[in-house]
């Protein structure tokens, strides 16, 4: 969601990014996101600052990251999963450690930027809970 003073225009502003829910078993993230983007919208041309702020960027929310890991946290199917629910290993069924939110399958969306793709806190093992996975998905 683009919330700006021109919401259809491409303009030539600073950005803001809202991201929530990367890791599914944070859904309060979610919770969070939204609660800025509902304090920004109730007090735009109340507060001199929000206002400001609408009027010369593009703030962007975007609640949920990964939708799928989140709901598998929700469901109680695993209560520590972390990451998406990417088939990795290709056999079309959902592998998981239920006990400690490990699995094959599933790439850890917080560790999948361009910037210092597979470097500090993730992991090469298709099992651990920061798999950054094959290949960047998210950023340049």
């Amino acid at each position: 969601m683009k919330v700006s003073d021109s919401p259809d225009v491409d303009e030539d502003e600073p950005a803001i990014y809202y991201f929530g829910a990367h890791h599914s078993r944070e859904p309060i993230s979610t919770e969070a996101c939204m609660t800025v983007l509902d304090h920004i919208l109730t007090n735009y041309g109340i507060d001199d600052e929000i206002t400001y702020d609408v009027d010369n960027k593009e703030i962007w929310f975007v609640p949920i990251v990964n939708p799928n890991g989140v709901k598998i946290v929700l469901d109680q199917t695993d209560i520590w999963w972390r990451k998406t629910i990417r088939d990795n290993n290709n056999n079309h069924t959902f592998d998981s450690d239920y006990q400690y939110g490990t699995g094959n399958d599933g790439v850890d969306l917080n560790r999948n930027y361009g910037f210092t793709w597979g470097n500090v806190g993730s992991t090469d093992n298709i099992n651990g809970e920061t798999y950054h996975g094959s290949e960047r998905i998210l950023g340049t």
